[in-house]
């Protein structure tokens, strides 16, 4: 691989990595919101949306991290 190349897969990876900083700050926010739920607000619709959704966030976060797990192993 060349320098330029791979100089652009460094910056990939920190792209990437930033928007993991992202991602991952939106889903802990999410999981305080859910945290502050009552019991039965978390066991209604609206509690069950909001899990499966940190559940979702959590599931990108790690592709995410395997993404750059890849990347890096690429060559970055």
């Amino acid at each position: 691989m060349d320098k330029k190349t791979k100089a652009r897969l460094v910056e990939m990876i920190k792209s990437i990595d930033d928007l993991k900083t992202e991602l991952t700050t939106i889903k802990d926010d999410e999981e305080s919101t859910y945290e502050d739920l009552s019991d039965r607000a978390k066991e209604g619709e609206r509690g069950e949306t909001m899990s499966e959704q940190i559940e979702l966030l959590d599931s990108a976060v790690s592709g995410l991290d395997q993404a750059i797990a890849d990347l890096e192993s690429i060559g970055g």
